[in-house]
């Protein structure tokens, strides 16, 4: 196998830099919009989304697309939380397309009067173009507080799988 030229390093050295930058200032920027969150993440969301929440929840799955997600996942949601919970970023780490957030949602209550307060942690891949967007979610939450929120609503998430390995 050949070895790269000192060129192509550095080349891919420097868009690999360039995709790292990008994309922290477009996470950096979407987690910082608290008041619009419920439309700004949405926005954010590429049309051809892959999201797989990992765990066993009501909404553990995977999720081919941002209107797939959005039908069985964030609609049903609105049924069960006062609002989608705002970030408070704890951890970022990007490298190239990717970015992990580790991030806390405060000051949310669903509608049965339960707190929804939590910590999220997300490994997102974003497109890395013009117009960036988010194109792939790996999620982990925690599940409890899903289900303490979901007690007596008869709230249900349409084709979501029960567990994921």
């Amino acid at each position: 196998m050949a070895r790269p030229s000192d060129s192509e390093a550095s080349w891919s050295h420097q868009l690999h830099a360039e995709n790292t930058s990008k994309t922290r200032e477009f996470i950096e920027n979407l987690f910082a919009k608290k008041v619009d969150w419920d439309h700004a993440f949405p926005e954010a969301l590429a049309d051809g989304l892959v999201w797989i929440t990992n765990g066993s929840s009501p909404i553990s799955g995977r999720y081919e697309s941002k209107q797939d997600y959005v039908d069985r996942v964030l609609k049903p949601m609105h049924a069960v939380v006062e609002k989608i919970p705002p970030p408070t970023v704890k951890h970022l780490f990007v490298d190239g397309l990717w970015a992990v957030v580790h991030w806390r949602g405060e000051g949310v209550k669903a509608l049965n009067g339960s707190s929804y307060e939590q910590d999220y942690c997300w490994l997102l891949r974003t497109n890395g173009q013009p117009n960036n967007q988010i194109v792939e979610i790996i999620s982990w939450f925690d599940p409890a507080k899903l289900s303490d929120a979901l007690e007596g609503t008869g709230v249900t998430f349409p084709g979501a799988q029960s567990k994921i390995e």
